[in-house]
């Protein structure tokens, strides 16, 4: 019952946003158990993710108030890496993300790998401009305004594991938006 004025004012939040091509829906499970029962429903509220895909439903990971429900759903609205010519640009894409990975180089496997293993907590960003993190390097922009240069070995696991080690600030707030990382 917390959850349904949550979930109303994300929808109307999503349903206004021109740049998210996503919608909520909502099914009563107890009416129609053959559908909760081909996505394995079994708590009440349950939330699902579909990309055109209908038998495959991921399940929903983000919180439960209308920021992070609308915050987690723009997340995946966006590819796994977006891409920026400019600082200026790149500037406005950070200002609306609360924790970015930018990368400074040419596009490669490696870095869209971080991407897509991290894409729940982390938004990536390839920059053109050198300004920003430097050629070639990965740099992790929190939104408390803290920017960490990554000079590790460029491997996805290494890197995923200095994203994780790195991603919250030594003392914070222990919330619905991070109380399961």
């Amino acid at each position: 019952k917390a959850l349904a004025p949550e979930y109303e004012k994300a929808a109307q939040k999503l349903h206004a946003d021109e740049n998210v091509d996503a919608f909520l829906a909502k099914v009563d499970a107890t009416e129609d158990k053959e559908l909760s029962g081909k996505y394995g429903v079994r708590g009440f509220p349950t939330l699902k993710w579909f990309t055109g895909d209908v038998d495959n439903a991921a399940d929903y990971g983000g919180g439960r108030t209308e920021d992070t429900i609308v915050s987690w759903i723009r997340q995946r609205c966006l590819p796994a890496v977006s891409e920026f010519d400019t600082a200026d640009a790149f500037a406005s894409f950070r200002e609306n993300n609360k924790l970015v990975l930018a990368y400074g180089g040419e596009a490669n496997d490696v870095f869209n790998g971080v991407c897509e293993s991290l894409r729940e907590s982390v938004t990536c960003a390839r920059v053109s401009d050198t300004s920003v993190c430097g050629d070639s390097t990965v740099t992790l922009f929190r939104g408390s305004g803290d920017d960490i240069p990554y000079t590790g070995e460029f491997e996805q696991e290494a890197i995923v594991a200095f994203v994780n080690g790195e991603r919250f600030p030594l003392v914070d707030e222990i919330g619905p938006e991070n109380y399961k990382d």
